[in-house]
């Protein structure tokens, strides 16, 4: 009898293929002869899943549609359905016919949580779970480390933990999700808060990652800008000039508070006579950064290329299914000593591969990166044996490797050694302060020069930020400084971007020392395989949207987390509590069945009290709709004088999504039907010249207009009031 080995994707089996002596492609699977499986084997695949979770309809009739009197839907664990994924059904009904034949069964998915959730929800649903099982656990697609993953396979029960907790997971994101969605989308909708209706998608994990951005947004919109005064000056001595600044950087709310400063110490604007008070100068080193793990990896990418967090995993996720480097989904930032080795031995040919010439200081591991005790699930990123040829790999591929190898190169490269100045200037009794860096010894930043430039970084020599270096200074140095004040206004927090989130869901801000520990131990919400998917999620579903690289909440955005405000839902203590539950749920301490019975109760308290919540929100939610035409706004109706804005028509034709995008007025309704499109003769009009139609009647001449032969120039001109009708005024 034969034995199935179950690999989680294509790309995968087809890895899997080359280390078995004979092998035959079939359809959907791979006949294998080797004498590691002496009674013959074949290989198949999923697509990722081939099954998921059922809907609501699927538990009944009425759950087609969405009413408060069907809630809460709360199946227990026997009770969650299971079905096949529509567009995968073909590959899974190979699978299944496989597992019907087969003796016993290699589950050789990805070796993690998610990997144990999708091979045991196919084997459950073929019906196939009551084989004899093994589990083929590696964490490199290289040949030596899979061969040596399949000659010493794993009994099922030293794995099984993970998908009892990935299990667990699923199931109480479903109640979550399918109880709190249309809940909120029923009693938003029935505020008549929107012109149509408006789902709302909610989840254990989205639903704090957005509030997270909303309430950054709420400090930016309450901002008051303040105005203030500096001083600063240019201090000039025999060796050279350099930079001061007042110590402590003292501000002044006033012009008058700062001119009574100077008054009250003899000093004045312009020239002032002092000496140097101070001069200390440091040695220092600086160890190299951890290794990435996947979280700091599309951190790292974010702020350096503009990469978003999920460019970053399937980028990341190409080269490990090529080989290139190790299981992309992991939390940790070490490795084991024998993976050490494994660095070390391919060290020189990945240097090599990326044009890498430099003298390597240490052979050793460093505690500060390897260490068999922190090493749980998966390692931190790591090259492997098999390196790319370069000049394959698309640029995007070029920037996430060159990241990955270079943080583990930087493990032989010595320490960065500088020398740190400090200087403190005296002029009569107030202190100006100024630091300065010279470097000693570059060790492991003479690696950052290899990684690949971008927009971003290459105006920065080596990609680093570079630091004033002072001239020669001593004790009692005579020194003139000009001193000059500057105003400013305070400045609102920075917008979010997607590194910063990623930080956030790594270590979210919570009140509670409890939860802060667990969330800690757990790596925040989320996982890493999972965050960048709900980030992706929360943009896609219209509850974020990116200008500029910045997260911003939208209007739907906003009222969501209105509604859920002072819940759990808005607070990543939840997923505190459950991390707790689940990791006590995988080593056998506690109860899926007890938890889902305290997820249940959440539930039900949450149908009972939510919508006397709502009563007092409805100030809130007229306030977020004023703020959000406000900013929408481009200028008044010529018509009937009410707000225009940009608007965006979605329709089908001919089988294929249209969007149709133009400027309307918001007294549709009413009965005006004025509208400008956005764009004429395949030229996009800007808002500047939209506003000048609406104000003007008129626009400037406009570039780039596409007749029948050849690209011409004219003016906009506002023919018709009523319909917002436009021609060209050739007119100079």
């Amino acid at each position: 009898m034969t034995t199935l080995i179950l690999a989680e994707k294509y790309s995968q089996a087809q890895t899997y293929k080359k280390l078995f002596q004979h092998t035959e492609p079939k359809k959907g699977y791979i006949n294998v002869k080797d004498p590691l499986f002496p009674n013959g084997a074949v290989i198949t695949w999923g697509v990722g899943h081939l099954v998921e979770l059922a809907p609501p309809q699927d538990y009944g009739e009425k759950y087609q549609y969405w009413k408060l009197e069907n809630l809460p839907l709360l199946p227990s664990p026997n009770e969650f359905k299971m079905k096949l994924i529509n567009e995968t059904k073909d590959q899974f009904k190979i699978v299944k016919s496989l597992l019907e034949e087969c003796h016993d069964i290699v589950i050789a998915t990805d070796a993690g949580r998610e990997g144990e959730l999708i091979a045991y929800s196919i084997l459950k649903m073929a019906k196939a779970d009551h084989k004899p099982i093994k589990r083929m656990w590696a964490n490199q697609m290289v040949e030596s480390q899979l061969k040596n993953a399949f000659k010493n396979l794993r009994e099922k029960e030293e794995t099984y933990g993970y998908y009892i907790e990935a299990q667990t997971r699923q199931y109480s994101d479903w109640l979550v999700g399918m109880n709190a969605s249309p809940l909120v989308s029923i009693l938003i909708n029935n505020m008549s808060l929107f012109k149509e209706w408006e789902t709302f998608s909610l989840g254990r994990v989205q639903t704090p990652t957005l509030y997270m951005v909303y309430e950054l947004d709420k400090k930016i919109d309450s901002f008051v800008s303040t105005p203030f005064f500096e001083l600063h000056g240019i201090a000039e001595t025999e060796s050279g000039t350099f930079s001061v600044e007042l110590k402590d950087k003292d501000r002044f709310s006033s012009k008058e508070e700062l001119n009574n400063f100077l008054k009250s110490n003899g000093l004045s604007e312009g020239l002032n006579k002092g000496r140097i008070k101070s001069v200390s100068t440091d040695r220092k080193k600086q160890s190299a950064p951890s290794l990435y793990n996947l979280t700091n990896l599309q951190k790292e990418a974010h702020d350096k290329y503009g990469f978003t967090a999920k460019k970053v995993l399937s980028t990341l996720q190409t080269l490990y299914d090529n080989g290139y480097v190790t299981y992309p989904r992991t939390d940790s930032t070490h490795i084991g000593s024998e993976e050490f080795k494994d660095v070390l031995n391919c060290r020189s040919a990945v240097a090599e591969t990326l044009d890498i010439d430099i003298q390597w200081s240490t052979d050793e591991p460093n505690k500060k990166y390897v260490d068999d005790n922190k090493v749980e699930e998966h390692s931190a990123l790591m090259i492997t044996s098999k390196t790319p040829d370069y000049g394959d790999l698309s640029n995007d591929q070029k920037i996430i490797y060159s990241l990955v190898a270079i943080s583990n190169l930087r493990m032989f490269v010595g320490e960065y050694i500088y020398d740190q100045t400090k200087v403190t200037v005296s002029l009569k009794d107030v202190e100006f302060v100024a630091s300065g860096k010279t470097d000693i010894e570059l060790g492991w930043k003479s690696l950052n020069k290899f990684l690949v430039s971008s927009s971003k970084t290459k105006n920065k020599k080596g990609n680093e930020k570079q630091e004033t270096k002072l001239p020669i200074l001593f004790d009692k140095m005579p020194v003139d400084v000009t001193v000059k004040s500057h105003s400013g206004k305070t400045k609102p927090p920075q917008r979010m971007t997607e590194s910063k989130l990623l930080q956030l869901m790594e270590n979210p801000n919570v009140e509670n020392e409890s939860d802060k520990t667990i969330l800690k131990k757990t790596s925040g919400i989320g996982t890493v395989a999972t965050r960048a998917d709900i980030i992706e999620k929360l943009k896609k579903i219209g509850y974020l949207t990116s200008e500029g690289g910045k997260l911003i909440t939208t209007e739907k955005g906003k009222i969501l987390c209105e509604v859920i405000e002072g819940t759990l839902l808005s607070n990543a203590s939840m997923t505190a509590n459950w991390e707790r539950y689940l990791k006590e749920i995988h080593s056998g301490k506690a109860s899926q069945d007890v938890f889902l019975t305290k997820i249940n109760d959440y539930i039900k308290e949450l149908i009972k009290t939510l919508p006397m919540k709502l009563e007092a929100k409805t100030n809130s939610f007229t306030r977020i709709k004023e703020e959000q035409l406000k900013k929408d706004t481009i200028g008044k109706c010529p018509n009937c004088g009410k707000p225009i804005i940009k608007k965006t028509l979605e329709y089908k034709k001919e089988n294929k999504k249209v969007k149709n995008v133009f400027y309307g007025c918001t007294g549709y309704d009413s009965g005006c039907k004025f509208t400008l499109p956005e764009k004429f003769c395949e030229k996009t009009i800007t808002t500047a010249n939209i506003k000048k139609l609406l104000t003007k009647g008129i626009t400037n001449e406009i570039k780039g207009f596409k007749g029948s032969k050849k690209e011409f120039s004219a003016k906009l001109k506002l023919t018709d009031k009523t319909t917002g009708k436009i021609s060209f005024d050739f007119s100079k």
